[in-house]
């Protein structure tokens, strides 16, 4: 994908049917700390999370916050599967900060495409798509995740080029 906000990306899609599709970008940081958008919500940031950094999700309502997180059930929130939802709750975020070992990534933005939109994008070859992977999601650092998911696909990133055509 040659699109500036969408080059190296990698997206968690949550829902993809025939309205369009919505996802985040869960490997493009911003130069804001989590610490710094949950201190002017007035929540305490446990000391595991103070450095890891706010996620650039994606072109679309950038000022929105998006809390994508690990769960064992869905109560209410928009599910990418059955062990990750994501939302938009201030509560919802103070809350899930002080579980131990909780699993969640703050972007800003979301992706978006109309109907069709995606469809045609795959088609055009604009995308590769992998399976979800909770251990890509949350435990590869932020600067790895593209070239994990490629190997997940059995592409050697080493191996890619930016250019095509023959010599």
């Amino acid at each position: 994908m040659q699109d500036p906000y969408f080059a190296r990306s990698v997206v968690y899609i949550l829902e993809h049917d025939s309205n369009g599709a919505f996802g985040l970008i869960i490997n493009k940081p911003v130069a804001t700390k989590i610490s710094e958008v949950v201190e002017q919500l007035d929540i305490s940031v446990p000391e595991d999370w103070q450095d890891r950094p706010v996620l650039y999700g994606g072109p679309v309502s950038t000022e929105q916050g998006f809390v994508l997180f690990e769960t064992e059930e869905n109560d209410g929130q928009i599910s990418g599967s059955n062990k990750v939802a994501i939302t938009t709750s201030i509560d919802a975020l103070n809350t899930i900060m002080h579980i131990d070992n909780q699993q969640f990534l703050l972007c800003m933005g979301y992706a978006g495409w109309g109907p069709g939109q995606l469809e045609r994008e795959l088609q055009e070859n604009g995308w590769l798509t992998v399976e979800a992977d909770l251990k890509i999601l949350f435990m590869t650092p932020t600067d790895n995740k593209y070239n994990q998911a490629l190997k997940k696909l059995g592409i050697d990133p080493a191996m890619m080029s930016n250019t095509g055509g023959r010599v």
